[in-house]
């Protein structure tokens, strides 16, 4: 329990603070037991969420339309359900939304900066120099942005999506929230730990689904 609270609690501190690179090393085997506290933690944070979301539907007279994973359950095979939501959904989306978090690894930035320094438009300073104390100040919009619009690309699930995109941050808040721990963990672990965790959330959800099929 004493790890459980020390995580939640390095978690809320993050959360308050983001910053691209954590301090201190840790084991593989501590890198698992984090792995495990953010799945369990993230997975109750979505289940207690779901009932509001819901009565607000509800409430509200919302129709969402039909999901797109319930189509992809009744129309594809359980083979192809999990290639695409356990392999290939978790890795395309972590290379879009947290891949970039660490500044060296946000190579579409880096390629336009080399491209402004060859051209000879900056000079003969060192442009990263700038660009990278901008980054470090604005880190933590740069890092809840990425949740957003992790969130905000899940609006195409839904039937009516289009029509509903403006409430994308009621919809979405499950993977808003989704898209906060994998920002993290990405952050504190790197790059393969964030698609890990993706995956085992995306399978842990699936296999209730097909459960229920």
């Amino acid at each position: 329990m004493n790890r459980v609270s020390a995580e939640i609690k390095n978690i809320i501190f993050f959360l308050r603070y983001p910053t691209e690179y954590s301090v201190g090393e840790i084991t593989l085997a501590d890198k698992f037991i984090r792995l495990i506290i953010l799945l369990v933690f993230e997975l109750a944070i979505i289940f207690m969420l779901s009932p509001f979301l819901s009565i607000i539907l509800e409430l509200f007279n919302i129709d969402q339309g039909k999901h797109a994973v319930s189509e992809m359950v009744e129309q594809e095979s359980t083979l192809f359900i999990l290639v695409s939501s356990v392999i290939l959904a978790p890795l395309i989306e972590e290379v879009m939304f947290r891949l970039f978090l660490r500044y060296r690894r946000n190579y579409p930035m880096l390629i336009l900066l080399y491209l402004i320094k060859k051209s000879g438009v900056y000079g003969k300073g060192n442009i990263h120099i700038p660009i990278y104390r901008w980054w470090r100040k604005r880190f933590i919009y740069i890092f809840y942005v990425s949740a957003l619009m992790f969130g905000a690309v899940h609006m195409t699930n839904y039937q009516n999506g289009d029509s509903l995109f403006f409430l994308f941050p009621i919809f979405t808040f499950p993977q808003i929230v989704m898209g906060i721990f994998l920002g993290y963990i990405r952050l504190k672990q790197g790059f393969i730990w964030s698609v890990l965790l993706h995956a085992l959330h995306n399978f842990i959800l699936l296999s209730l689904v097909l459960i229920a099929k």
